[in-house]
């Protein structure tokens, strides 16, 4: 086909996307971003700890998807891209290459340095929400070195309200607390060490329906919307390491859509401006008996996890001219109503417990592209996980179908058919009781008739 596709990634997620483009025809590079270059400038580790983790992961991006596609540290790829050549980022880490690849006037999706502002400097985001007029759950900001402060001002809160916890650092997971902030106090007290590293905010749980509208723009203007339904679990009951969204429902909405118009559209403008092509996902609470929203976060010019893949597998044409025609400016609304299917993707998280290295992985051919795997390499003709220190999530699982309950249907089916020896994950999301549950977030939604 003679496009050439550049897969940046700092750990494993861009992985299965390569892969497919390759299986597409294309040409395709995975780019590795080393952890030195993760924070936007080049940060050699500080102690032998950290070196020790630069070094774990180094290894584990040399590993990983050995075999399967063409590899290439940034610094070797970086001068071999071309005008010609499509980019690719999937996370928001190593800023600083992509809008150096910007500059040189290569077209590139994602990667921008106004994502990883938007991600880790939360007191700024939450204020520009505010100027926009969204409704914003309280919150108490914390510095860094404040577990103790924090656990003081629950103590005094006592549970009259209940919190989340939300940190500048990547590597603390978001805490919610279910029935007592007790359980955040634990939490603090079990990770102090790790949630010191960095600022943090406890923000005032809201009960309500939780949902993500996210909008694509293409030369500063929204070409194409999707509703995202996550659900977000450390941990659950058959697996030690879920992480990350542990399933989620996907769907496009048109671009008129009043929830796009309410929760996506403010920003319009401010993409325009500061994104001009790639995505901006906002994540909101919605409580319909005092009719608000409230926003949560917003993650701009990245594509979400699992969201991308599960909006992926409601795509019917190819997902090379899919981003080419994104990155060639050719891509609009009208062809954005053409391209993706009107049903219901729905995904769920295929964990490695306990990071288990070299489990043999086996799936029928026919159901490969149901199966996005980030933590492999084929060596000898098999594929085996690789299983390091970053290798937890093994990929994600996608279906789609008419309805919400045919696509969890086959997501059941399609997973019980993915083997390997460590194999974790829950499928019991079809309970329509449990509001966190994606399938009771829709059956809600339909009953507000706004979707």
């Amino acid at each position: 086909m003679g496009k050439r596709f550049w897969i940046f990634t700092s750990d494993h997620s861009g992985l299965p996307l390569a892969v497919r483009l390759q299986d597409e025809g294309y040409n395709v590079v995975l780019v590795m971003i080393r952890p030195e270059e993760r924070e936007g400038k080049w940060q050699p580790p500080k102690d032998a700890k950290e070196a020790k983790t630069f070094a774990d992961r180094v290894r584990y991006l040399d590993k990983n998807g050995k075999g399967l596609v063409e590899k290439m540290w940034s610094v070797n790829a970086m001068p071999k891209i071309g005008r010609n050549d499509y980019v690719i980022w999937d996370q928001i880490f190593g800023y600083q290459l992509s809008e150096s690849l910007h500059k040189r006037g290569i077209k590139v999706f994602g990667g921008l340095e106004i994502g990883y502002v938007l991600e880790t400097q939360r007191q700024k985001t939450l204020s520009l929400l505010g100027k926009m007029g969204f409704d914003l759950p309280y919150q108490k900001t914390f510095g860094k070195n404040s577990v103790e402060k924090a656990i003081q001002f629950l103590e005094k809160e006592d549970n009259e309200r209940l919190y989340v916890l939300k940190s500048n650092n990547p590597a603390c997971v978001t805490y919610v607390a279910d029935y007592t902030n007790d359980e955040l106090i634990q939490k603090f007290n079990a990770e102090k060490n790790l949630i010191d590293k960095d600022d943090f905010i406890l923000q005032e749980r809201v009960d309500g329906i939780e949902y993500n509208i996210e909008t694509l723009y293409v030369n500063g203007k929204p070409v194409m919307c999707n509703i995202d339904l996550e659900e977000k679990r450390k941990f659950n009951n058959e697996s030690k390491c879920q992480i990350g969204c542990a399933w989620d429902q996907v769907w496009i909405l048109p671009v008129d859509h009043p929830l796009r118009e309410r929760i996506n559209k403010p920003f319009d403008q401010f993409c325009a401006k500061y994104i001009n092509t790639g995505l901006l996902d906002v994540s909101v609470i919605h409580v319909p008996k005092e009719d608000k929203i409230y926003a949560l976060e917003v993650c701009g010019s990245r594509f979400g996890y699992n969201q991308i893949y599960t909006l992926l597998e409601l795509l019917t044409i190819p997902i090379g001219e899919y981003f080419a025609s994104i990155l060639d400016g050719k891509f609009t609304s009208d062809i954005g109503d053409k391209v993706f299917s009107n049903e219901f993707g729905t995904s769920l998280r295929v964990m490695n417990d306990e990071c288990v290295s070299d489990s043999p992985i086996t799936f029928p051919k026919e159901l490969k592209k149901h199966y996005w795997i980030w933590d492999y390499a084929k060596r000898g003709g098999q594929l085996l996980t690789v299983g390091t220190s970053q290798g937890e999530a093994l990929g994600i699982i996608t279906a789609s179908a008419d309805t919400p309950e045919g696509s969890f249907a086959k997501i059941r089916e399609y997973y019980r058919k993915l083997y390997m020896t460590s194999l974790y994950a829950r499928d019991d999301y079809q309970d329509d009781e449990t509001i966190t549950l994606p399938l009771a977030r829709y059956h809600e939604l339909k009953k507000l008739d706004i979707i």
